[in-house]
């Protein structure tokens, strides 16, 4: 019965997993889109395509999408 109990209590912090791992992959993005040379290409996914971008807006996109993320994040918690 013991087991039960702690698989259900598991259960909300491992819904909260996929979403840690979206957040820390938007970060990894961030931070080697940061550490390339200007002048690389750069794509965009955005569903299942690729799009060729400059690194301003593959920037731009990423902060919009942690800035999004994190604001998901926050009304959960209410």
């Amino acid at each position: 019965m013991d087991s039960g109990r702690s698989s259900s209590s598991n259960s909300s912090s491992s819904l909260n997993k996929p979403k840690q791992l979206q957040e820390q992959t938007l970060r990894v993005a961030q931070a080697e889109l940061a550490s390339l040379k200007d002048g690389r290409a750069v794509y965009v996914k955005k569903g299942n395509l690729f799009f060729s971008s400059s690194k301003p807006a593959a920037v731009k996109h990423i902060a919009d999408s942690l800035a999004k993320h994190e604001g998901s994040k926050q009304q959960q918690q209410q």
